[in-house]
């Protein structure tokens, strides 16, 4: 299950795609997160925890690595933009949203 979408910031109009996020559905699934990274924007992230532990939500980080810089990055909030810094992100209006089970 999970979700894909664009991003807009109505401030500076700086554009984000997400790659997914969610569960794989498969056996082992693992939980991704976004996270924000001032070189290559909003990224998703690989968490290491597996949705099928009882408990995994306790465990979440703030932080994971990008996956193009390898750095540990905080937790995108879904909403800050990366560029300008305003709380200003939304689901592009004119973009892709892509839902699955």
């Amino acid at each position: 299950m999970g979700f894909a979408c664009d991003y807009v910031c109505e401030n500076c109009g700086y554009e984000a795609k997400s790659a997914g996020r969610g569960f794989d559905c498969a056996k082992n699934s693992r939980v991704t997160a976004y996270v924000l990274c001032p070189d290559h924007g909003v990224q998703w992230a690989k968490t290491g925890l597996n949705a099928e532990d009882e408990g995994w939500q306790r465990r979440r980080g703030d932080s994971y690595p990008c996956p193009e810089c390898l750095q540990d990055r905080p937790l995108w909030d879904g909403e800050t933009c990366p560029k300008c810094g305003q709380l200003k992100m939304v689901v592009d209006p004119a973009g892709w949203e892509t839902c699955w089970d």
